[in-house]
């Protein structure tokens, strides 16, 4: 006599290939989830480093005038592709926003950062 699988068995052909698909499926989606989060994460952080690094160079330039002050941090903040959106100079203090792009339409990070002397923006002859 020959085994033969039982009964109930027998009567679910088929359903491993659809458990499967629909494990395939979940995977699939938890993976692309994770990398669409990763991707913002990191242009959050690409948009606080840009912002940092801006606000930095503009701090350094502070001398020359505001011209000067918002040039510097716009050339530093193209090379870290993000985009300045307000720069301003107030006394020696430098505050920059930035943002940058994600790969979620119409969505961007934004950063802000301030850069000056540790006095609070005093000037050394002290006005």
């Amino acid at each position: 006599m020959r085994w033969r699988w039982p009964s109930t068995l027998r009567e679910d052909g088929g359903s491993a290939t659809l458990i499967a698909t629909a494990l395939m499926v979940v995977l699939l989606t938890t993976t692309v989830g994770v990398l669409v989060l990763g991707s913002v994460v990191v242009a959050r952080h690409r948009a606080q480093s840009g912002a940092d690094l801006a606000a930095l160079a503009g701090a350094a330039s502070v001398p020359a005038g505001r011209q000067s002050v918002c040039a510097a941090a716009q050339s530093v903040a193209e090379s870290n592709r993000v985009t300045v959106v307000e720069c301003t100079l107030d006394g020696l203090d430098v505050a920059i926003s930035v943002t940058a792009a994600t790969v979620l339409p119409g969505r961007s990070a934004r950063a802000e950062a301030r850069a000056g002397p540790a006095g609070g923006g005093v000037s050394p002859s002290g006005r």
